[in-house]
């Protein structure tokens, strides 16, 4: 199996490339050779070219890889993939996908794919459609670190929801009194972030080496300030 690490999220724009690119730089920093792959991606710009997404996840690699297999699919529209996809009469192939990132798997021993899924049952679903194929599928956007950590009978560690990094004193990450006037009266607040109780949440897991099956998966918790 492929030493692999699935991010994903339930919306646009919530810090999955971000935390895909931050595993990609460690894990070249380690010394092994590693690429980014994001099967769909929405939103390409004026004129086309390349995704800023696909961009910086091969900014951060040391694996150089066809776009093609980096970016199976690349919609013009800014929007929710499926959605976009739909609209733009594109009919997104799972076993395309799966032919690139198993082509990826020849050049890199560690394929990171950033992935977007709309509710927690996609995660899942992901997360058992990858088991024995990467190492790790870790979910994000709820804010709130989910207690379903476990590693998949094929090798694939799994948790839907790492959890934010940020203050925990708040209403993910804002003042609590500025969120509460806005849900009390329902007139629009202007929101600010709050800055006690800051932790880093994540993951750890940890993976053979010669197999790179996951062979545990534990939940991170380090408070800041």
């Amino acid at each position: 199996m492929s030493r692999g690490i699935f991010v994903t999220g339930t919306d646009t724009g919530v810090g999955k490339t971000v935390a895909a690119v931050a595993l990609i730089r460690g894990l070249a920093r380690a010394g092994l050779r590693t690429v980014g792959m994001k099967p769909v991606a929405a939103g390409l710009p004026r004129g086309g070219g390349v995704h800023p997404d696909v961009a910086a996840l091969a900014a951060a690699a040391n694996v150089d890889a066809p776009l093609a297999d980096r970016n199976p699919y690349a919609l013009s529209e800014a929007a929710a993939p499926h959605l976009v996809a739909a609209r733009e009469g594109v009919a997104i192939d799972l076993a395309a996908i799966a032919a690139a990132h198993a082509r990826l798997c020849t050049l890199a021993e560690v394929v990171v794919v950033d992935f977007h899924a709309e509710v927690t049952s996609e995660k899942v679903a992901m997360g058992w459609y990858l088991d024995g194929r990467v190492a790790a599928v870790l979910g994000t956007h709820t804010h709130v670190p989910t207690a379903d950590e476990r590693v998949l009978p094929q090798g694939t560690a799994l948790q839907t929801d790492v959890g934010m990094t940020g203050p925990y004193e708040s209403i993910i990450g804002m003042r609590p009194e500025k969120v509460l006037e806005r849900f009390l009266y329902n007139t629009p607040r202007p929101f600010e972030p709050a800055k006690r109780g800051v932790q880093l949440r994540g993951a750890l897991v940890d993976a053979d080496e010669e197999s790179g099956k996951a062979l545990a998966i534990r939940r991170l918790r380090v408070d800041v300030a």
